[in-house]
């Protein structure tokens, strides 16, 4: 199946050494970081602050096949990054896409170390 939805929400959210992965066989799943897309859906609390630090990792790969998964990473006043993230593609085929929002709006900024996999067919 595909992978599972992990959610990391608060006024000020921080994910300093942690492994969080929502991988799955035949697709990735979803994380939520401080929020989701663009802060703009009402059922999801957005942080104010969103820091994730150089050792923690997000997953969201589609392991076998299918398309990787979605992470975000929000917060309505200020976010860090400087974290390690993959959203790959099956190795053995389907979609290989991942999707990953570093906050834009927000000035978000760190070293991301990202591997979307978004350049191969499958």
């Amino acid at each position: 199946g595909s992978g599972g939805e992990i959610r990391v929400l608060g006024d000020r959210v921080e994910v300093l050494e942690a492994v969080l992965d929502a991988s799955g066989p035949r697709a990735g799943g979803t994380l939520l970081i401080g929020g989701d897309y663009q802060g703009a859906n009402a059922a999801i609390q957005n942080a104010q602050f969103t820091y994730v630090g150089l050792n923690a990792t997000l997953n969201v790969d589609a392991v076998d096949v299918g398309r990787g998964g979605r992470a975000i990473v929000w917060a309505d006043q200020g976010t860090y990054f400087a974290g390690s993230l993959t959203a790959r593609g099956g190795a053995n085929g389907g979609d290989r896409q991942g999707n990953f929002d570093p906050d834009k709006s927000t000035g978000g900024t760190g070293p991301a170390r990202a591997d979307l996999d978004l350049c191969r067919g499958g």
